[in-house]
C-alpha cells in the first residue's frame, strides 16, 4: 500500500484527515493558505517522491504543473503546522504510539522521539501515565479500536496497521486555515 493508496483509504474509513486532491490546471488554491505538493504513484512503491511543504497558491501551482509534466500524479493539500506528530501501530493484540513535537520528520526520517507507549487493548488507558496527555492519547486509542475493528481480518492475518497524525497548531505565517487548533488530523494509512 503506498501514500495515494492510503489517502484514499483515510478518506474512505471516515476519519479526520487531510483534504487533497488531485492538481489540475484549473484548480483554485486560495492565496491566503499555504499548501503542501506532492508527487505520488497510482501504484507500485513511493518512498522520496518529491514534495514541497508549506509553499504559496503560486509556488504550488508552478511547481505542480512541472511536477505533473514529469510524474504520473502530483496531490495538492491544504498546509498545517504540527504541534505534535507520530506514529499509531495497531496489530491484533497491541498498540504502540511514538510521537514527537513538531513535525513527523524527526520521528520518520530520522527517529527521534519524545515518547513509546505500548500497550495492549485489554490494558486501561485511563491508569497509563504519559506525556502525551490524556486527551490526545484518549482520542488516539478510540480510533486504534476502530481501526482494529474495521481491518480485524488483515490483523489476524498478522499484519499491522500504521497511521500518522499530527495535532495542529496555530500558523501566524498563514491568514486563512481550515484547520483548527489542536486538530487531530491523519495524513498516511498503511497496512504492512
Amino acid at each position: 500500500m503506498n501514500k495515494y493508496v492510503g489517502l484514499l483509504e483515510l478518506k474512505h474509513i471516515g476519519i479526520p484527515c487531510i483534504e487533497w486532491q488531485e492538481y489540475s490546471n484549473d484548480i483554485f488554491l486560495d492565496s491566503n493558505c499555504k499548501w503542501t505538493v506532492r508527487v505520488a504513484n497510482r501504484y507500485g512503491k513511493d518512498t522520496s517522491l518529491p514534495h514541497k511543504i508549506g509553499v504559496s497558491a503560486s509556488d504550488a501551482h508552478i511547481t505542480a504543473r512541472i511536477w505533473k509534466n514529469k510524474y504520473d500524479l502530483v496531490i495538492i493539500s491544504e498546509f498545517f503546522k504540527a504541534k505534535i506528530s507520530g506514529n499509531l501501530l495497531i496489530s491484533y493484540n497491541s498498540v504502540v504510539v511514538e510521537w514527537v513535537y513538531g513535525n513527523s520528520t524527526d520521528l520518520t526520517r530520522k527517529g527521534l522521539l519524545e515518547e513509546n507507549i505500548q500497550l495492549t487493548f485489554s490494558e486501561d488507558i485511563q491508569s497509563k501515565n504519559t506525556l502525551l496527555g490524556k486527551s490526545v492519547f484518549s482520542k488516539l486509542m478510540q480510533y486504534a479500536v476502530y481501526i482494529k475493528n474495521k481491518y480485524m481480518e488483515n490483523l489476524l492475518d498478522g499484519r499491522a496497521v500504521i497511521l500518522e497524525w499530527s495535532i495542529t497548531e496555530y500558523d501566524r505565517g498563514v491568514v486563512k486555515c481550515n484547520y483548527k487548533e489542536d486538530e487531530l488530523i491523519f495524513y498516511d494509512f498503511r497496512i504492512v
